[in-house]
């Protein structure tokens, strides 16, 4: 079944509507399948970006007294956020995930920035569904 699983998701067309249509069928966990790494950080260079992250994950104001810092330092306070490190226990986010690796995808700027979001909001309509109705 596994090797089924892996097969089938290679021959997915990443990109596509199809993916976010999955969505609606088969219930999805992204923390369960995906946290952010080094990787993730590394690729991550747009600072309207990181700083709307900051904002998701530690609030307005500390996204706001960021603003003006770093990409670096802005991607170690949502690291020390995901991981716990520095704030109180109720105030860690483990399972914090950007906004387009969420069910349903959302984008930072805009749809025409984050083809997830679009992908998703289409496949809404194709399955004549709004998010809220998706697989649980």
């Amino acid at each position: 079944m596994r090797v089924m699983t892996l097969a089938m998701a290679a021959s997915l067309a990443a990109g596509t509507d199809l993916i976010e249509a999955v969505t609606y069928a088969v219930p999805v966990d992204m923390g369960k399948m995906w946290q952010p790494d080094d990787a993730f950080f590394d690729i991550l260079r747009d600072k309207r970006v990181i700083n709307a992250m900051v904002k998701d994950i530690a609030g307005k104001s500390c996204a706001d007294g960021a603003l003006t810092d770093t990409g670096k330092v802005q991607k170690d306070i949502i690291r020390n956020r995901i991981a716990g490190h520095g704030v109180s226990a109720d105030k860690a986010r483990p399972d914090w995930r950007p906004r387009w690796m969420q069910v349903p995808a959302s984008h930072y700027l805009d749809r025409a920035t984050c083809p997830p979001s679009a992908a998703g909001e289409r496949a809404a309509k194709i399955m004549d569904k709004t998010p809220s109705q998706k697989a649980a």
